[in-house]
């Protein structure tokens, strides 16, 4: 089925993402700023899509990185994923999908998100 968004790791170097080793795991000032980091870049995001119907993909990949890190978090606690994590995840699925159908220079890019994020909340929701 391929890689698992929740796999750990990046090809490459985003501006927007640190790596957190998982000797933090247990440490709850590096979870705030794991839960800020992702709160931060998910609120940009969401910002240049409804506003500019902009798709920033730096902003985006580490949407999804920080969420990863979250999920490294709550794994090692035992307890599940925040809710509060996707309140948005349906207005940001109908912008993708609206401008999947409509951007004329970001058509693909919305579409590769689109079904990146409908895995985050396959996987999420199941």
């Amino acid at each position: 089925m391929g890689r698992s968004w929740w796999t750990r790791g990046s090809e490459r170097v985003n501006p927007y993402f640190r790596q957190q080793p998982d000797s933090v795991l247990f440490d709850e000032e590096e979870f705030g700023v794991a839960r800020a980091e992702f709160f931060e870049n998910r609120e940009r995001f969401v910002d240049r899509l409804m506003c500019a119907q902009y798709f920033d993909a730096e902003r985006f990949d580490a949407m999804l990185l920080w969420l990863v890190s979250l999920k490294h978090f709550h794994d090692a606690k035992v307890e599940p994923m925040q809710a509060a994590y996707f309140l948005d995840a349906d207005m940001i699925s109908n912008n993708l999908e609206t401008q999947s159908k409509y951007s004329k220079t970001q058509r693909e890019a919305f579409l590769g998100a689109l079904e990146r994020w409908s895995k985050v909340l396959a996987e999420f929701r199941s």
